[in-house]
């Protein structure tokens, strides 16, 4: 099991403080209302209730997997390779792991639900304290599953600003790579015996010369 549970409790974070604090409201809100009490006025809102956060946990599961495949195409192999060279490829590890997680607890939290559903329909009476345990269950899942989801929109949004300056550096890479390149290639022209296919067979050759810079110059001499 995903690792990220712990997060269901992890009073630190703002999403589990919010979700308690609303859960709690609810609650109480309920209570007021004398909800058990006068089940039969309320029974068919929460049938239309359950029956709705069924169906918009199938659809954030979609979501999911639209949202980790836009994550994976934004980090390019050049991206993962400016972030290996800096060991920063393991940071992505807890946000992935966050999406894994939220997929799991959402499939648990639609199990729950349909049970509850179906629970609702054989007219069983529950002692109150059952009554509120299960709301306060499934009041909790459903408020942690959206600011967890929230908390999950924010983290793509910084992870599209860290990408965007890998890729600034990696421009300025390229550009400095092409100038070197260029500098070579104008230094060999200056040469009374320049041949193409020679020089691109002595900068394959030169163990001087860096990789990526050999693979620059001879694109730009089979142009």
């Amino acid at each position: 099991m995903n690792s990220k549970f712990k997060d269901l409790i992890n009073i630190k974070s703002s999403e589990v403080r919010m979700t308690w604090l609303i859960t709690i409201g609810t609650l109480i809100v309920l209570h007021q209302l004398n909800v058990y009490s006068n089940w039969v006025d309320y029974e068919s809102m929460f049938k239309s209730l359950i029956n709705s956060v069924i169906q918009s946990f199938i659809g954030l599961i979609g979501i999911i997997i639209a949202g980790v495949a836009v994550i994976i195409s934004v980090f390019t192999r050049e991206v993962l390779r400016v972030m290996r060279k800096k060991d920063l490829v393991d940071s992505l590890r807890p946000i992935f792991n966050s999406f894994v997680f939220l997929a799991q607890f959402t499939v648990i939290g639609i199990i729950l639900f349909v049970f509850v559903y179906f629970f609702i329909h054989t007219k069983v009476l529950i002692p109150m304290w059952l009554f509120y345990v299960i709301i306060f269950v499934t009041t909790y899942i459903f408020y942690f599953v959206m600011f967890y989801t929230v908390s999950l929109i924010r983290n793509i949004v910084k992870m599209f600003f860290i990408t965007s300056k890998f890729n600034e550096g990696l421009d300025k890479e390229a550009d400095l790579l092409l100038e070197e390149a260029i500098n070579f290639i104008e230094n060999e022209l200056k040469s009374e015996h320049f041949v193409i296919d020679q020089l691109i067979r002595s900068v394959i050759t030169n163990k001087d010369l860096k990789p990526d810079l050999k693979i620059e110059i001879i694109k730009i001499l089979m142009k």
